[in-house]
């Protein structure tokens, strides 16, 4: 059951989000940052997929929304961007005339 679903109207963000979806690096790289945020390095050892490939995903995840970004200086001075799911579900629903995406967001707290 969707929590607080949002209705995505616009067919433009519809295809999107729906061209992301169809993508398996993106689905894995959105189920790995679904309960903890993770640095690109984390992901990528976690899945075994490059650097290179994991930055180009995101990024394509973070344009759709579907991904938060938030970074931290640490005391040595050294940036650390961490990537976290900003949904919980998304459901799709297909019928003669088109499709509606539901998407349920629920406002977590990043946890590194």
């Amino acid at each position: 059951m969707l929590v607080n679903p949002r209705c995505i109207d616009s067919s433009e963000k519809n295809e999107s989000i729906l061209l992301v979806l169809s993508d398996p690096y993106c689905r894995k790289i959105l189920s790995s940052v679904s309960k903890k945020a993770k640095t690109i390095d984390e992901i990528s050892n976690e899945l075994g997929l490059s650097k290179s490939t994991i930055y180009r995903k995101v990024h394509w995840l973070e344009k759709t929304k579907l991904v938060q970004v938030s970074g931290t200086i640490s005391d040595d001075g050294c940036k650390r961007f961490y990537y976290q799911s900003r949904i919980d579900s998304i459901l799709t629903i297909y019928f003669d005339e088109g499709h509606i995406i539901k998407i349920s967001q629920e406002r977590k707290e990043t946890e590194y």
